[in-house]
């Protein structure tokens, strides 16, 4: 969907809607690939099809309640707070199957599409969940939102896509469609580390005077 001004929260509803019921099989996909971990960055041969692997991680936080605020940034879809982002309202929650819609300023345009959440991970130092490009957005693929606390005690956002574009307008643009790609992913590593940083000082006990 595009358009020249950004979506209401109200009108990615109605996509959202429109878009839950089509069939999308749930699974690791692209991104469960065991050679996938030894990379961040490349070109990835599956389905008789080239997929653009790429990725960035960064540490945003330390120790236990870091990670337990940066899981719960996550299920709030902090990586969205972005000047140029926006998503449906109320937010998706973190649930296999559910289906986000979202938009993107582009151009000085709107493009608005959905993903389907395919999988989810919680453990005790990870946190994950995969979604996959539903029909009508630029791209098709697969991009995985993860946090994880390493022994050393730093937590670490992680964001990890395969992709390629999925409509003749993406071909033509692909090296702004990575550069934008690759903004988003900064952008939403700070807009984790600015969350944890905010909700560590709310957390912080009131001193005794």
């Amino acid at each position: 969907m595009w358009s020249l001004a950004e979506p209401t929260g109200a009108q990615l509803d109605d996509l959202r809607s429109s878009l839950a019921s089509h069939p999308v099989p749930t699974g690791a996909g692209l991104l469960g690939r065991g050679d996938l971990a030894a990379r961040r960055t490349g070109v990835l041969s599956a389905n008789r099809s080239l997929w653009i692997v790429a990725g960035d991680a960064s540490v945003v936080g330390h120790g236990v309640t870091d990670f337990r605020l940066a899981a719960a940034s996550v299920h709030d879809w902090v990586m969205f707070d972005q000047s140029w982002t926006s998503l449906a309202e109320p937010t998706t929650p973190i649930e296999l199957g559910a289906t986000v819609a979202l938009s993107v300023q582009m151009f000085g345009s709107w493009w608005s599409c959905g993903c389907r959440i395919t999988q989810v991970r919680d453990e005790p130092s990870s946190f994950s969940f995969d979604y996959r490009a539903l029909p009508g957005h630029p791209e098709r693929g697969d991009e995985r939102f993860e946090v994880r606390m390493n022994p050393e005690g730093d937590v670490v956002f992680a964001i990890t896509a395969a992709s390629r574009p999925g409509r003749w307008f993406t071909w033509l643009a692909l090296p702004v469609t990575l550069r934008a790609q690759r903004r988003f992913r900064l952008g939403a590593i700070d807009a984790m580390r600015a969350a944890i940083r905010l909700a560590s000082n709310e957390v912080l006990p009131t001193p005794i005077e």
